[in-house]
């Protein structure tokens, strides 16, 4: 009977040291699938972490996803709009939820014995930050990689952006982007009904156009303050980490050095406890030694007496 996707979903749920045996038990039992399953790839260390996540820390995951979905759509909404108020708020809510999935990975990594690298670790964060994403099922392989600012973009619906009001924009700007030689065209009687539509219509799509330009400015804008934020939190978190690693590598060599030391001390005594046994060992067998003589002096002398008493 061949595998159903449970599974197959098992596969990532479990040991990574595990997956590769795992998979090769699964694949004869696959029949027609067999080649597929023969084929799945083990994931990385980072791609497991958030897999597990997904599978075991649902919570977790699940908030982030919320609040990415939020700032997402904040972010949107700023850059359609040109009102970021609420910016702020969905970032601080969405680096909570990072924070926590991050934390609850790396707890996931150290229970399964797996190391949690600087670079694992950073591929978790990276990934965790790409989140929701439509390469996401649970069966992560590879990391994910954040979106860019052109993704974020597509996110705008069809014609979102060429219907900003155009308030938003400064008059003199409005102002320059109509052909200076409009005004005396316009002045001139209209040799047509038609030709009026015609030029009415070219000076509005060179006013639209110009609309445009302002607002992808404007949205490039808004996206390069948000990388900014973005940026200054993760060096801000970067600096931490570095910080954390001198300590914990400060923390190492000092021990290292301590143990060093007793190790030092623990040889020296041993030496002195093995120069200490050879003295015992010698004493002893000269105590063994002088007690027979004495044992033999006392012979002797029982010996004398009996033959003082003999004479009489």
């Amino acid at each position: 009977m061949a595998p159903h996707d449970g599974e197959i979903d098992r596969l990532y749920q479990g040991s990574l040291g595990q997956f590769t045996s795992a998979r090769n038990a699964l694949a004869p039992k696959a029949g027609d699938r067999r080649a597929f399953v023969k084929g799945l790839q083990k994931p990385s260390t980072a791609a497991w972490a958030v897999n597990q996540l997904y599978w075991h820390r649902r919570a977790a995951f699940d908030r982030l996803v919320d609040a990415s979905d939020r700032l997402r759509a904040t972010q949107v909404e700023a850059i359609r709009t040109g009102q970021s108020t609420l910016v702020g708020e969905a970032e601080a809510h969405h680096d909570a939820a990072l924070r926590a999935a991050f934390d609850d990975a790396r707890a996931l990594l150290q229970e399964a014995g797996e190391k949690p690298s600087l670079q694992v670790m950073t591929d978790v964060r990276e990934t965790l930050q790409a989140l929701p994403s439509d390469e996401f099922d649970g069966r992560l392989v590879r990391p994910l990689k954040p979106l860019g600012f052109a993704a974020l973009l597509k996110m705008f619906p069809a014609g979102a952006i060429a219907d900003r009001p155009a308030s938003h924009a400064p008059p003199a700007r409005r102002e320059a982007a109509v052909p200076a030689h409009r005004d005396a065209e316009t002045t001139k009687p209209a040799a047509s009904h038609g030709r009026g539509n015609v030029v009415d219509e070219v000076a509005e799509r060179r006013q639209r156009r110009a609309e445009q330009e302002r607002t992808s400015a404007q949205a490039e804008r808004e996206a390069a303050a948000v990388r900014k934020r973005r940026r200054a939190d993760l060096e801000r978190q970067l600096r931490g980490a570095q910080a954390a690693e001198r300590e914990r590598a400060a923390l190492v060599t000092t021990v290292r050095d301590e143990l060093a030391r007793a190790e030092r001390e623990l040889k020296r005594s041993e030496a002195a406890l093995e120069a200490q046994r050879a003295v015992v060992a010698r004493l002893t067998e000269k105590m063994t030694s002088v007690s027979q003589q004495a044992h033999s002096a006392s012979d002797a002398r029982a010996d004398v007496e009996r033959q003082l008493k003999g004479i009489g």
